[in-house]
């Protein structure tokens, strides 16, 4: 196979695969394992090569970025597309994968009160493209655990909030999501340390987001994944059931 051809495949340019060859850039995971697939290279030396790609990506163990950065969008959609499950824990605002419009504008234009309408206008137009992770022919297994303060609290008023949690409601529903709420009335559990996402990838490394603040951090460590999968587990044993979350939301749409 030429470099030309192989470029096309992986869908990167020709020049891309050529600096790899050459040892002048250093391509990432997902893109050793597409030119191992093209190259029919399987078995044992599969596995050695693909352990040498992933102990580089984790040398970095914790990436943090800007909020809304162009680094972190393009590391979102990468972890999205190459993820066959997610766990998200949002205890304060509905999760990016099932906001409306509007709430999303609100939560962008409060993050970042200083943005233009237009700038506020495209960062939500993002958020809500990547929401073809849920829907597309061959869906990421979203499991969402969101605290009951994000569904009783009324950003963006309360009309924006009651179209939010009927779209929240109806995207329960679909065949790849799993909404699950966490009561306020609990005894201390590890989400209370702040709001995660777990992207399982099969044999591509687990990442663990941990948004804070003002910026974002992508962990690699499988040691820190674990953990996170624990705080999950933990989530798990002390959330309503997807039938009674249902019921809750339904509530309190009928009092909005």
């Amino acid at each position: 196979m030429t470099m030309r051809k192989l470029a096309e495949l992986i869908g990167v340019s020709h020049a891309t695969v050529s600096r790899w060859f050459n040892g002048i850039a250093v391509p990432d995971v997902d893109q050793v394992s597409a030119v191992l697939t093209h190259l029919g290279v399987n078995g044992d030396e599969r596995t050695k090569i693909l352990n040498l790609a992933i102990r580089a990506a984790a040398a970095p163990a914790d990436i943090a970025e800007t909020n809304n950065s162009p680094a972190q969008f393009k590391e979102l959609l990468t972890l999205e597309r190459t993820a066959h499950t997610v766990v998200e824990w949002s205890p304060l605002l509905v999760p990016e994968l099932l906001r409306t419009a509007n709430y999303g504008r609100a939560t962008v234009a409060g993050e970042a009160p200083t943005l233009k309408d237009a700038e506020v206008d495209h960062l939500t137009t993002l958020m809500l493209g990547r929401q073809n992770a849920i829907t597309r022919e061959d869906p990421v297994r979203l499991t969402a655990f969101v605290g009951v303060a994000a569904v009783i609290s009324r950003i963006g008023g309360q009309a924006t909030m009651a179209g939010q949690l009927r779209y929240l409601l109806t995207a329960s529903r679909l065949e790849a999501v799993t909404v699950r709420l966490v009561p306020i009335e609990t005894d201390w559990h590890g989400g209370l340390l702040g709001p995660f996402s777990i992207y399982e990838r099969g044999e591509l490394p687990t990442v663990i987001r941990i948004k804070r603040y003002h910026d974002t951090a992508f962990a690699h460590d499988p040691n820190v994944a674990q953990e996170y999968r624990k705080i999950a587990k933990e989530l798990g044993s002390i959330a309503m059931s997807p039938d009674q979350s249902r019921d809750c939301l339904n509530t309190v749409i009928n009092e909005l």
